[in-house]
């Protein structure tokens, strides 16, 4: 089954299932927009709006890794106004944001995480869908772990105020049709650290009938 919620104070409402369909399908790197692949390196700032996200990262597995996409996705703000989450914060660049990836570097990520090809692990990610394997004969829950272990987490393109007191960005784990989940979230940038502030834009999750996942 497929449940959509909205983490968080804003955005509760508004969270639909069109635009769950968009917003997996841009982070799965679908049929995604074109995009170009940005040889300037990432901002200091911008490493440490990741650095942030992932240290207080999890997919709700026992693994002791997760595959982080080794590039990022774009990221399209444009229908993020009328929810309320982005309410007084004024973005710049989103234009360049939708058009735009990077390479993640490899320095600075917390270790747990392991930098993958995204499209080389969707190969392994749909060998071990549950769906396939539960179908199989496979224990419910040996297939969910092993899926997870298999799974990726993708991040986009950030996007800061004119200030750079607040970036928004979205990321995705993905390990299956029934097996995955996202937010769009929004930090804020406190005595010079990055934190995730109460303001969650969009947030969906796609569960086996079994266990679905935890943030």
């Amino acid at each position: 089954m497929v449940s959509t919620v909205g983490m968080g104070h804003f955005g509760m409402k508004h969270i639909q299932f069109t635009a769950l369909l968009l917003f997996t399908a841009a982070l799965l790197m679908a049929e995604k927009p074109k995009s170009t692949l940005s040889l300037m390196p990432m901002s200091a700032d911008q490493i440490a709006v990741y650095q942030a996200v992932l240290a207080s990262y999890s997919n709700g597995s026992n693994s002791s890794s997760v595959n982080l996409s080794d590039t990022t996705v774009v990221l399209d703000v444009s229908d993020l106004g009328g929810n309320g989450c982005l309410e007084g914060i004024t973005l710049k660049d989103t234009e360049q944001a939708k058009s735009i990836t990077h390479k993640l570097p490899p320095e600075g990520l917390p270790t747990k995480f392991r930098l993958v090809d995204p499209k080389k692990q969707l190969k392994i990610i749909r060998k071990n869908d549950p769906d396939r394997t539960i179908s199989a004969g496979k224990p419910v829950r040996d297939a969910v772990e092993t899926a997870f272990g298999t799974g990726i987490l993708t991040l986009s393109e950030v996007v800061f105020d004119q200030g750079h007191e607040n970036a928004v960005l979205s990321f995705s784990f993905y390990c299956g049709q029934l097996c995955a989940h996202g937010e769009t979230i929004v930090l804020h940038k406190e005595n010079g650290q990055w934190k995730r502030s109460n303001r969650t834009c969009r947030g969906w999750i796609s569960y086996t009938r079994q266990r679905p996942h935890s943030f």
